[in-house]
């Protein structure tokens, strides 16, 4: 057997050789135009198709995942094309062409293996619909807007403005929070009063504030309870959904200027402070005093 495939490579080898001479004293000028003719027909077959892909697809995938399809599709018609061409100009067998598509893709895959791993990893998150351009993402401690989705990377936009690159492959292999994936977010927040303040009426005041505003959902409904107690506070924490394109920031920024001032204040206009930490030390030997607490 190991004679025989010997044998099978030492005739494709000769064959080679012997096209090698056919190859350059064939070529022609019609051949020549017959391949740029044959590469016309395959750009406007590959614009035919994506223009018919982006008919039938268009309500499935989102505007970069649909463009990163097509040219992945247009690239293989142009290849396909191009195996077309070969034999007949060049006077290749099939066996050949094969070969040296192999040949050629084994050489691209061990001089740039990186490259080929981002471009099955693009591939891989066009097939999942992991997140699409203007998605908010955190990957890994980067994270910002999705700016474009390309075959081989992403590129997103920091909160403080900064442009990074962010290779496929990273992103296939890491754990990704995408924070735009459903319509809403539900944001908690926790403030403490004091011992002595009523804490039906600071949850009134908070499910007041938070019911009122425009982007607060009704359903489901806002939480404001009792949450714990402290050992200087008493803990209630605000449970409610918004909009996930208004919470547009991981750090939630948004929701932090629109909420916290306006319940510290109602708070105060109810004579309900924000208490600090106290701690109390008593030596031994010696009588306790009762002194007021500063407010």
């Amino acid at each position: 057997m190991i004679l025989g495939n010997y044998l099978n490579l030492s005739s494709t080898m000769s064959e080679v050789t012997e096209n090698a001479d056919a190859i350059t004293s064939d070529f022609t000028w019609g051949d020549l135009v017959f391949v740029l003719l044959l590469f016309a027909a395959a750009y406007v077959i590959g614009l035919v198709v994506a223009h018919f892909m982006k008919l039938r697809f268009s309500h499935r995938l989102k505007e970069d995942q649909l463009g990163l399809a097509t040219m992945v599709v247009r690239v293989l018609i142009i290849f396909v094309a191009l195996a077309l061409a070969l034999p007949g100009i060049f006077h290749l067998s099939m066996t050949i062409v094969f070969l040296l598509l192999v040949g050629c893709i084994i050489a691209v895959a061990m001089s740039s293996s990186a490259v080929v791993g981002n471009a099955a990893a693009g591939v891989g998150l066009l097939y999942e619909h992991t997140f699409t351009a203007g998605d908010f993402i955190q990957v890994g401690e980067v994270s910002g807007t999705v700016v474009a989705v390309h075959l081989l990377s992403i590129t997103i936009r920091t909160p403080s403005g900064v442009l990074e690159r962010i290779p496929n492959n990273l992103l296939y292999s890491t754990t990704l929070s995408n924070f735009h994936a459903h319509v809403a977010r539900r944001y908690s927040y926790e403030t403490g009063i004091r011992y002595e303040d009523n804490a039906d009426l600071a949850i009134a005041i908070i499910r007041e504030i938070v019911e009122s505003h425009t982007f607060v959902l009704k359903n489901p409904a806002p939480e404001i309870f009792v949450s714990g107690i402290d050992p200087s506070s008493i803990q209630v924490k605000a449970r409610f959904w918004v909009p996930s394109v208004w919470a547009n920031t991981q750090d939630d920024l948004s929701l932090r200027t629109e909420f916290l001032p306006r319940i510290k204040t109602a708070l105060e206009a109810e004579g309900i402070e924000i208490p600090f930490p106290e701690t109390t030390v008593r030596l031994i030997g010696t009588e306790p005093q009762h002194t007021e607490k500063p407010r």
